[in-house]
């Protein structure tokens, strides 16, 4: 009887250790506002509040998961075919209702409100803030190791590391133009010197005229842009061809102008901190420096 017994404590101390083996530990990680968040396991119902954070999403294969959007997720295509819950003032009803248990969110996308709203109602809200290059890998990084694609997170910013390393080497020591991005013009709307769009500037070999400004967005005086006079203009996609006409004439006393240096982007590749931003960093590059490019 014995004997019998302390086979079962065997056997039951055996139990309760495969138990605990094979539990999943639990991760925390700290999103861009500090808020650490707790997962037991990886989400499977994820909600997607920025474009950004979709493109981050597909590039990881997280798709599947992916079981709404933001009106503005238009990339990849696939992304459009997604259910919507509303632009940058989403519905939190319809949000709830699908049942996620992930939210992700950006500061500068989403209202604090709506944002601490969904943290209210239980939902788990990882928000990202990325200020420069380096913080949207890591925020690539953050993501994969929530869904438990890590290994697949940290290959894919191996292989942007290698393209932004490789444009950087080739710009290295060149003069730095001047350079205005304006995000818009009417008010002449650019961004700040602590922003990604900034940093991306100086990556891509230019040297931004608002280095110097603290906020985040700056809208400049026409006497403050003459005074900078840059040399080298990045203008968001105008729908008329008039309206790029009107700007080249009210600006024609300007040193990128005259030089024919005025060039109207895909702002989804530059205003965006997801992947894509370094198919914007090589566009870039390769008109502040084309001679770097040239193919020998």
């Amino acid at each position: 009887m014995a004997k019998k017994r302390i086979q079962i404590y065997i056997l039951l101390i055996l139990f309760l250790f495969l138990i605990g083996s094979t539990s999943q530990e639990e991760l925390r990680v700290r999103d861009d506002r500090g808020v650490w968040i707790t997962f037991s396991h990886p989400p499977q119902r994820i909600i997607s509040l920025a474009p950004n954070i979709t493109e981050i999403l597909y590039l990881l294969n997280l798709d599947s998961r992916l079981v709404a959007v933001s009106n503005m997720c238009d990339y990849p295509p696939e992304a459009s075919a997604k259910p919507r819950v509303g632009g940058f003032n989403p519905s939190v009803e319809k949000i709830i209702s699908l049942k996620p248990d992930l939210i992700l969110g950006t500061t500068a996308g989403n209202r604090k409100e709506t944002l601490r709203r969904l943290e209210l109602l239980g939902e788990s809200v990882f928000v990202t803030s990325p200020y420069n290059i380096e913080q949207i890998l890591q925020a690539i990084l953050k993501i994969g190791k929530i869904a438990g694609r890590e290994e697949l997170a940290t290959a894919k910013i191996q292989q942007l590391r290698k393209r932004i390393e490789s444009v950087t080497s080739r710009v290295k020591g060149l003069s730095r133009p001047r350079v205005l991005f304006l995000i818009w013009h009417q008010p002449l709307m650019s961004t700040g010197g602590n922003t990604f769009l900034n940093n991306l500037i100086r990556l891509a070999g230019g040297s931004s005229i608002s280095e110097d400004v603290k906020q985040n967005i700056s809208i400049f005086s026409r006497e403050e842009i003459i005074r900078r006079d840059p040399e080298v203009i990045f203008l968001p996609t105008f729908k008329e061809k008039r309206t790029l006409k009107k700007f080249l004439q009210q600006w024609s006393m300007l040193t990128a102008v005259k030089k024919g240096s005025v060039y109207q982007l895909n702002e989804d590749l530059l205003l965006r901190p997801g992947p894509r931003i370094v198919d914007g960093l090589q566009l870039m590059a390769k008109i502040l420096h084309p001679e770097a490019f040239v193919e020998k």
